[in-house]
């Protein structure tokens, strides 16, 4: 029953804000370029889902079991999860442009693509939350997230209500962008999250704000690429695939070092200050 609560929110999120667009009366035609970014960006949330029940049967054994092993493989989960999602989205993202100038001909409706950027990269962050509250569902704790996704859905709807009659469609977009935030940074302030993920990450706070500032630089950088020429985006995507190969093949290596890089860095801001 506590899930009814979840998934209602979760509804709640998705549909409030163009419900309100609708009662503020903003433009028919923005709504519409807002609809339709919003529904091609939102492909990201069923990706995101699949992945998860893709590999939900491991991270439930490894949870429980919580050995040696289950941590090695729950740390490279979450680290390939998180990376590899930011590098596809990234990637999808960086190339809207095009992929509305193929799906629509008509040149009105090729000027939505900024909408879709935006929610799609809203999701990055939402593997965050999922990865912080499967814990929870693994403990039946499921009143927690319909909570989370409850408070989620009000900031999102008190969001839009302030800001549409100002911004229009805008306020929706970066309510949304907000939202999606919200969720991957709540997980840090829940007992139960930090006591379940503590075996993993020692510093998982430090793991999740590393992870945020990863996402929110990659949203920075498609933001910036979004309107380049095709070949610099085609370079930028080939540099991006190749350093992520890289990363994968030499994955042992960067593991057992980044205790040295941490340690080191940590020396020089203490130096600087």
């Amino acid at each position: 029953m506590p899930l009814l609560p979840h998934y209602l929110s979760l509804a709640i999120f998705n549909t409030s804000d163009r419900i309100l667009l609708g009662f503020f009366k903003v433009n028919i035609s923005a709504i519409g370029l807002y609809s339709q970014g919003y529904g091609l960006g939102s492909n990201a949330m069923i990706f995101n889902n699949g992945v998860f029940s893709a590999i939900g049967k491991t991270l439930q054994v490894s949870f429980r079991n919580k050995g040696k092993e289950d941590k090695k493989r729950v740390r490279a989960i979450f680290v390939f999860l998180i990376a590899g999602i930011g590098i596809l989205f990234f990637n999808g993202a960086i190339w809207m442009k095009e992929i509305y100038t193929f799906l629509f001909r008509k040149p009105e409706l090729q000027t939505g693509y900024p909408v879709a950027i935006l929610v799609l990269m809203a999701n990055i962050f939402f593997p965050l939350f999922n990865f912080g509250v499967y814990s929870l569902f693994i403990l039946s704790k499921t009143k927690i997230v319909a909570k989370i996704t409850m408070m989620a859905a009000v900031i999102n709807v008190v969001l839009n209500l302030v800001f549409i009659p100002f911004f229009n469609i805008w306020a929706s977009l970066v309510s949304t962008f907000v939202s999606f935030l919200f969720l991957s940074i709540i997980v840090l302030f829940i007992k139960e999250v930090k006591i379940q993920l503590a075996w993993v990450f020692p510093k998982l706070t430090q793991v999740y704000i590393l992870s945020i500032i990863y996402g929110i630089s990659l949203t920075l950088l498609v933001w910036f690429l979004k309107d380049s020429y095709w070949y610099f985006k085609l370079m930028i995507s080939i540099t991006s695939v190749l350093m992520a190969g890289v990363s994968f093949y030499y994955r042992k290596n960067i593991f057992a070092k980044r205790h040295i890089v941490i340690r080191t860095l940590n020396e020089k801001i203490k130096n600087i200050s």
